[in-house]
């Protein structure tokens, strides 16, 4: 995922300058609560290093209200970026170029910063990364080994391909039987992939 700011289409390019009086900033994010605590401390040390508040929202249905913020004028300040949508903003103007924001305090984002793909753009810095973290990914040893399938790490050394991975998948899944239910071997949506928990859910 990445931080977007915003600034409505045909504005002039603000100063660069930082502020000089404190501002209060809104930002959304389709996070949820217990999320957004786990970002608290750094908000607040924020807060306490450059006088500037942080106001955060978590907004169900973010997609949608995304949208409907910026056609109403009415957009976050900084609304987290969601990657279905932002790069029609991008293309219309809507989303403030952080090139000379990133020049000023001399960040490389490009060689320093994990990316995902939509931070650039027609050779633009429209959003920052923020968010980047190892994800492990579980699986059940006695399932696998039940299903006669190659153990992710004790044959493959942890070297899967998505072959690999969609064979042990299969030969995990079970339909239901007597009192048993049905077993998934994995998991795995275009939206689920950062918390999946592949041939971990054992029944």
């Amino acid at each position: 995922m990445a931080l977007a700011a915003c600034g409505p289409a045909g504005q002039a390019t603000p100063s660069t300058s930082p502020a000089t009086q404190p501002v209060t900033l809104r930002y959304t994010t389709f996070w949820n609560q217990e999320r957004l605590n786990v970002l608290q401390p750094a908000v607040d040390e924020f807060k306490a290093t450059t006088g500037h508040t942080v106001n955060m929202e978590p907004v169900p249905n973010y997609a949608e209200k995304l949208v409907t913020e910026f056609v109403g004028g009415a957009a976050a300040d900084v609304p987290h970026a969601h990657n279905q949508v932002m790069t029609k903003l991008f293309d219309q103007g809507m989303i403030l170029d952080l090139m000379p924001y990133a020049n000023r305090d001399k960040m490389n984002v490009r060689r320093d910063y994990g990316l995902m793909g939509i931070e650039f753009w027609n050779g633009k810095l429209y959003t920052m990364p923020y968010v980047l973290s190892p994800h492990a990914w579980y699986y059940n040893k006695t399932m696998v080994k039940e299903a006669g399938a190659p153990d992710p790490w004790e044959q493959l050394k942890g070297e899967l391909t998505w072959e690999d991975l969609l064979a042990i998948a299969k030969a995990t899944t079970k339909p239901a039987g007597g009192d048993k239910p049905e077993r998934w071997g994995i998991s795995l949506t275009i939206e689920s992939v950062p918390g999946a928990w592949p041939v971990g859910t054992a029944t």
